[in-house]
């Protein structure tokens, strides 16, 4: 066997080494993590794609699994030619080599992989992830029909009693309500309310927040007299204690209990504070923390654990019927004042953008058009700067402090077609 031809097996092996025990790896981590409640451990990579591959977990798992034995199965195969060719024709013992060559897979591959899933799971989910997506995108469509053939037979063979209820995608139910909108048995207004609860489910815990920058923040020291003077200007529910030893919120402080029992000091009527990233779907947000009670209410922070805002059942309500029965005074996250001219409110968000205005900004990390604005100047921008963006001229309208509060679009000309 040529050297060239032995380096490039060896190369294979390796790299279906590398293959196999990211699948397993990704399988246990995948396993752990359907057990655990998501909402208490940060385990949402940034990565808008990961991201959606974790919240599907059934589906992910599936198709890891497809692939790990795949990997498997290759890697058996390349191990014994190597066994039974090269190592054979440089003296090795056959039963020696299979015998190296299969604990240091076993060991590899299954053991230390499945290991350390089993002791950070979020932690090997994030890493593993992408490179399932990456095999996504090459081989996932060359075994979709061992996927689909794995799936009805698996089906066939689950007793009815054990098999999960069918139950509608988001698109699914989205197509099924315009349907029945179209059909007369809902109105236009039921169908925006409805459309917008199954939104939810595309929402991040960040996404529905008032921002650090809107609260009334108070010192864990401050005097009686300071403190309430603080809580009777507050215009928001709730007061975020800061304390600047721990770098971060301490207490939390509803108002209107405060006011209720006759305005007392304020370490009487405080909360300790429920934590929760940013990235953590909303939806889970709402069904762990915020639906069963009103007054309840949740700090948001950032990866780095910073205090980046709070998350109020109030928040999630006013969301849901702001869309359908706004106020008169509630002004539109996207105004048309000339042509191809738009005001965009700093916190609408791009998906919402480029769908009303058939625009594509293509960013998988950024959700507002404010955020967006900010990371285009490389930092909070001021009113009147202006920059291009993929033919979109963005100028700053108004801003406060260090958040894009309105924005002015003006989009390039429709292309003549005549």
């Amino acid at each position: 066997m040529t050297l060239p031809l032995l380096l490039l097996i060896l190369l294979l092996f390796t790299g279906l080494l590398i293959f196999a025990a990211n699948f397993s790896a990704l399988e246990t981590a995948l396993f752990v993590l359907r057990e655990k409640d998501l909402l208490h451990d940060d385990v949402l990579p940034r990565s808008e794609k990961s991201k959606k591959l974790l919240l599907n977990t059934s589906t992910t798992l599936q198709e890891a699994m497809l692939l790990g034995s795949i990997s498997n199965l290759t890697l058996t195969a390349t191990a014994l030619y190597l066994i039974l060719h090269p190592l054979t024709e440089a003296g090795f013992q056959p039963w020696i080599s299979t015998l190296v060559i299969l604990s240091a897979s076993l060991i590899i591959v299954e053991i230390l992989p499945r290991t350390c899933a089993l002791r950070a799971p979020s932690t090997v989910a994030r890493f593993t992830l992408p490179l399932l997506g990456i095999s996504q995108r090459f081989f996932l469509p060359a075994i979709r029909p061992l996927l689909g053939f794995s799936r009805s037979i698996a089906a066939r063979l689950t007793p009815p009693r054990s098999r999960p209820p069918n139950l509608l995608s988001t698109d699914e139910l989205v197509t099924f309500i315009d349907m029945k909108e179209e059909q007369g048995s809902i109105d236009k207004q039921e169908a925006g309310l409805l459309h917008h609860v199954t939104n939810l489910h595309r929402l991040a815990a960040h996404d529905l927040m008032t921002p650090r920058v809107d609260l009334p923040l108070m010192t864990h020291d401050a005097e009686d007299q300071e403190a309430a003077a603080t809580l009777e200007s507050a215009r928001h529910p709730f007061v975020a204690v800061y304390d600047r030893k721990q770098d971060g919120v301490s207490d939390l402080i509803n108002i209107q209990q405060w006011k209720l029992k006759g305005r007392p000091q304020w370490r009487s009527v405080s909360q300790p504070p429920i934590f929760v990233p940013e990235s953590i779907p909303l939806i889970r947000v709402w069904t762990d923390c915020l639906q069963s009670d009103p007054a309840a209410v949740a700090v948001i922070v950032d990866e780095f654990g910073s205090f980046q805002g709070l998350l109020t059942h109030k928040n999630v309500v006013n969301y849901i019927l702001s869309k359908t029965a706004p106020t008169s005074d509630t002004q539109p996250n996207i105004q048309s004042i000339g042509a191809n001219r738009y005001l965009i409110n700093g916190q609408a968000r791009l998906d919402e953008i480029e769908h009303e205005l058939d625009v594509n900004f293509d960013e998988d990390d950024l959700d507002t058009i404010g955020g967006l604005a900010t990371s285009l100047f490389g930092g909070p921008p001021k009113p009147g700067q202006q920059i291009t963006y993929k033919g979109i001229e963005i100028k700053i309208k108004r801003t406060n402090r260090s958040r894009v509060q309105q924005v002015e679009l003006q989009l390039p000309p429709a292309p003549d077609h005549r």
